[in-house]
């Protein structure tokens, strides 16, 4: 198995294809802030705006196949902390996801030097709660958006290392080295 982690702005037009097609499903958009649908000229739009020093989108790909995107936005170096966010396909397997997410979370951390990350999920979508809390998410409080209640998560660093230690973690752990999991940093300058 082999992950890789591709920053948005180096994706071929055919790759932002297979993504938006993910973003635009039923599955992932009605767990989204913004439902709806995400036409192609505006998603290549909005990706030109992500040369941003405070945001970072990738796309997840396993064996080449793009399964889903993962983001970092309102990275903040002076509060040291920013925001989560992610998607993939409804059938995705969890061992992907777990691997993607904690990845950039370390980086968070270890490369980015952040010390906090926070995120929200909707109360109506339980198994991405259980998935936060699982992977070391804490509940930090509640906010209402369009008529919906909002679960406010966070992650410290303190308790990031603390949930490398647990015993969950160490099995999965076991597992981590081997896949390869690459980051792709590399920008592509016309989406055509």
């Amino acid at each position: 198995m082999k992950i890789e982690i591709q920053n948005l702005l180096s994706l071929s037009a055919k790759e932002h294809n297979a993504l938006l097609e993910i973003r635009n499903s039923e599955y992932v958009r009605l767990k989204m802030r913004t439902m709806e649908i995400i036409d192609l000229e505006s998603h290549l739009n909005w990706i030109k705006g992500l040369k941003r020093k405070n945001i970072e989108y990738y796309a997840i790909k396993n064996n080449g196949v793009i399964v889903g995107s993962i983001n970092l936005s309102s990275i903040d170096y002076i509060k040291c902390s920013c925001e989560l966010g992610f998607y993939f396909l409804e059938d995705i397997c969890s061992f992907i996801v777990f691997l993607s997410v904690s990845k950039l979370i370390d980086r968070v951390f270890n490369s980015l030097r952040l010390k906090k990350i926070v995120g929200e999920v909707k109360k109506s979508n339980k198994a991405a709660f259980r998935f936060d809390k699982r992977i070391g998410f804490e509940v930090c409080g509640k906010i209402e958006r369009k008529g919906e209640e909002d679960i406010l998560l966070v992650m410290t660093k303190e308790g990031w290392v603390k949930k490398m230690e647990s015993r969950f973690m160490k099995n999965i752990l076991k597992y981590i080295y081997e896949v390869e999991i690459e980051f792709k940093e590399e920008e592509l300058q016309n989406f055509k």
